[in-house]
């Protein structure tokens, strides 16, 4: 099996129940329903019309702001420590 990584995923707590369910259904794990759905998603095709010409997949990033500089690296623990500080108002 390939590398693992664990991610946190957001979405509607109905959605996560029906996941919870079926995968008691089909005795089967919720990531592991996760990832097959994830991987029959991303491997389906797009349709031409949505195709972009560019060939690097990061170049896209710009298009949506995500305010990442190249080379740029984030740790969990940075990132948390930077949220308690805005938080508190320090």
């Amino acid at each position: 099996m390939a590398d693992i990584v664990k991610t946190t995923v957001t979405m509607p707590i109905h959605l996560l129940e029906r996941a919870k369910l079926r995968a008691l259904q089909e005795r089967v794990t919720v990531s592991k329903l996760m990832r097959e759905g994830l991987e029959a998603r991303v491997d389906k095709p797009l349709k031409k019309t949505r195709v972009l010409k560019q060939k690097d997949p990061m170049s896209l990033a710009g298009i949506f702001q995500l305010g990442v500089k190249k080379g740029e690296t984030f740790r969990r623990k940075d990132m948390y420590e930077d949220y308690l500080k805005r938080k508190m108002g320090i």
